[in-house]
């Protein structure tokens, strides 16, 4: 009797993580869709009827370096709205998988693996990403001076 295991979350902490992981997502694109609307909203009307936004981006890697050798599996790049001050778009990269690797079954949607090639191109592919699903955005229609 003394072996019975009582614990009501043995086993069940990836799930539970999981899903914390997706409302943390789901919540955290609200208020980027909130935020570019306040962007847009104090932005001037530019081509075609789109909202002319002017953005700051920097982008960052997991793994420091040296200023020679760019090896980090994993990064992120922020882009800032100059006018609003608050963050409009933010793209997670990372090159690896700790599930895929070891075969194991996921869902696509949490996998973190979404980016191919090198380290040192994480930045140019995080800011072109970004860039992108703004001018997309059907809600606020922007495009980045």
């Amino acid at each position: 009797m003394l072996n019975l295991q009582v614990t009501p979350m043995k086993n069940r902490w990836t799930e539970l993580q999981v899903t914390i992981g997706k409302l943390v997502f789901k919540v955290g694109l609200e208020v980027l869709e909130e935020n570019l609307h306040i962007e847009c909203s104090l932005s001037p009307l530019g081509n075609e009827g789109r909202r002319a936004l002017d953005v700051a981006s920097d982008t960052r890697w997991d793994k420091r370096g040296s200023g020679r050798k760019y090896d980090s599996h994993s990064g992120c790049s922020v882009a800032f709205g100059l006018r609003s001050e608050l963050p409009i778009g933010i793209e997670c990269m990372s090159d690896i998988c700790v599930k895929c690797k070891k075969g194991h079954e996921h869902e696509a949607d949490v996998c973190p693996k979404n980016y191919t090639g090198s380290a040192k191109g994480m930045e140019a592919a995080g800011a072109a990403k970004i860039v992108c699903r703004l001018f997309a955005n059907q809600t606020d229609k922007c495009y980045v001076k």
